[in-house]
């Protein structure tokens, strides 16, 4: 089976191609001695090369540990996200979400300058599909190490203070790390259904040439209800049973 056949019969390809390409470009970055970080990285410096506002997830070297966490994370919050959306949909998320993680501090570069500004690889876009990972499975939980269990939402808050607090950070920048969580704020509201004209896994401004009628946007808001309720009803039975046997440990 060569690679593209095994590609297409995963349920989340698009995921994996964005992680072969933060390891690729990664190796690339490494092996070229920051060069191609420098030309594909965005800068605020070189806020106009616009290209670099969809590349600068990729070209740059962020270690072995750091990226072999992050493909593992990114598989686990993309695939489930990708699952939602459609491997289409999905791919265009991703995308706009690199840009609305970017264009924040593009602005702030033209405005105030580009000193001290600079992408840390896919540190706000991967925040961004956190969030909205977190915001629409609040009561998921992930063990930390393998010991600590942490619900899905606090993991989405940690990530958007991570975000803060490294551009923060940046000549102590307080307003620039208020700035660069703009782009959370925005992936929270579509978690949330806020946006108008936009639902989450669908929308109806970007992806169909037809505006939808009432019954359907009533339709679809009743599907995507009744999936979330699924889901916290799965969730709370797997709480439960949990506790029963941990219960039944007790007694023994």
């Amino acid at each position: 089976m060569n690679p593209l056949q095994w590609l297409k019969r995963q349920s989340s390809p698009v995921t994996f191609i964005i992680i072969g390409l933060i390891v690729f470009g990664g190796l690339i970055a490494w092996v070229s001695e920051g060069s191609l970080t420098f030309l594909l990285s965005f800068n605020g410096k070189q806020w106009t090369s616009v290209w670099t506002w969809f590349t600068y997830p990729y070209f740059i070297f962020l270690g072995p540990f750091a990226t072999f966490f992050l493909a593992l994370w990114l598989y686990s919050i993309g695939g489930a996200t990708e699952r939602d959306h459609g491997s289409r949909n999905f791919l265009l998320l991703w995308l706009v979400l690199c840009l609305l993680g970017v264009l924040p501090l593009a602005l702030w570069s033209l405005i105030f300058g580009g000193d001290g500004i600079v992408s840390y690889g896919a540190l706000i876009p991967v925040a961004m599909l956190t969030v909205i990972w977190g915001t629409r499975r609040p009561n998921a939980t992930v063990m930390c190490f393998g010991l600590i269990p942490v619900a899905a939402k606090w993991i989405a808050m940690l990530s958007v203070l991570s975000v803060f607090f490294v551009y923060a950070s940046r000549s102590v920048n307080f307003p620039l790390g208020m700035v660069s969580i703009s782009g959370c704020l925005l992936a929270f509201l579509y978690a949330k259904n806020k946006i108008p004209r936009l639902r989450y896994g669908l929308g109806y401004g970007t992806y169909s040439q037809s505006k939808p009628t009432k019954k359907q946007v009533e339709r679809e808001a009743r599907y995507f209800e009744n999936v979330y309720e699924r889901e916290k009803e799965r969730e709370e039975r797997e709480r439960l049973r949990k506790l029963f046997e941990s219960s039944l440990d007790e007694e023994k």
